[in-house]
């Protein structure tokens, strides 16, 4: 009679589902480091663009009373609502 460890080492039966359970983990840490590029990338963006509307703003007053000024604020409004999204 063989002994348990002789049927576990027996190649077909687990050798296979070992292998699609080691590559679950892989595939998620790829997906996750895909996220975390995404994530620095927007990152990046906020900044630049936070760092764009300040130069814009100092350099040009815009008059709150006219269109431009009126669209201007209104994109430095959403501007603010994004920059919470800024990692520290």
């Amino acid at each position: 009679m063989a002994s348990c460890l002789e049927e576990f080492l027996k190649f077909p039966s687990w050798l296979p589902k070992m292998t699609y359970v080691g590559a679950i983990p892989a595939n998620l840490l790829k997906k996750l480091e895909k996220f975390e590029d995404f994530v620095e990338s927007m990152n990046e963006d906020i900044h630049a663009i936070d760092k764009s509307l300040k130069v814009i703003d100092d350099r040009v007053s815009f008059k709150s009373d006219d269109e431009i000024g009126f669209y201007f604020d209104e994109i430095k409004k959403l501007q603010e609502h994004i920059n919470q999204f800024k990692l520290k």
